[in-house]
């Protein structure tokens, strides 16, 4: 149920968000105001990541769909600009995910790791850490991203996967009884579908920092 109550003093909400089935680790740790609206959070999200917001997203939270609604796409029930994270009854440690680009298929796994109390004297949201620049709009999804960023990991991967395919064939061709009863032994059978795997001025509300609060440039 949404959290209505109102804290003494305004609350931030610490996130840390990582891009879901990419290593090493691309991620994010982020303070947003618990005020926040949903829109505000892609909006906080995009930039964090150095994404341009061409394609569709959602944020699925408590099992229900948030996110801004484009004809011809996606449509939610409430207006993202209206619900806000406070709204949502989110506690410290859990955990929702933000969708983006539904052909590529990229997924960032959001966590809230504390709530704090704002800072009077900084500018919110801000990044506080991360690792690695977030993966290039359009560029075919976390395969065709490790290929083309660590190809020798894709290839590692793919050559252990045929060993085992490999194992498990022999095993089952050479002594079928036995194996039989051994679930690594079973059959396999392989289908192959759809892609291969293939300036805002900060620096005086900022303390005198010249970097964006985001994105650290």
């Amino acid at each position: 149920m949404p959290d209505n109550t109102t804290p003494s003093s305004p609350a931030v909400y610490q996130l840390r968000g990582v891009v879901h089935g990419v290593s090493p680790l691309i991620w994010r740790r982020l303070l947003v105001p618990a005020d926040t609206t949903i829109g505000g959070l892609h909006a906080v999200v995009q930039t964090a990541f150095g994404w341009d917001g061409e394609h569709l997203h959602r944020f699925v939270i408590h099992g229900v769909e948030y996110g801004i609604g484009y004809v011809g796409g996606v449509g939610f029930r409430d207006d993202p600009h209206l619900v806000r994270l406070v709204d949502l009854g989110l506690r410290p440690t859990e955990r929702f995910v933000y969708d983006y680009d539904f052909t590529d298929g990229w997924r960032l796994d959001l966590r809230l790791e504390q709530v704090l109390v704002m800072d009077p004297g900084r500018v919110y949201p801000r990044r506080t850490g991360g690792r690695r620049a977030g993966p290039p709009e359009g560029c075919g999804g976390v395969w065709a991203f490790l290929e083309n960023t660590h190809p020798h990991h894709v290839l590692a991967a793919a050559i252990r996967a045929a060993e085992i395919l490999g194992m498990l064939l022999d095993c089952h061709l050479s002594t079928p009884t036995r194996c039989s009863s051994l679930w690594w032994c079973r059959p396999l059978s392989v289908t192959c579908r759809g892609r291969p795997p293939g300036p805002r001025k900060v620096s005086e509300a900022n303390g005198g920092d010249p970097r964006h609060p985001l994105t650290g440039k």
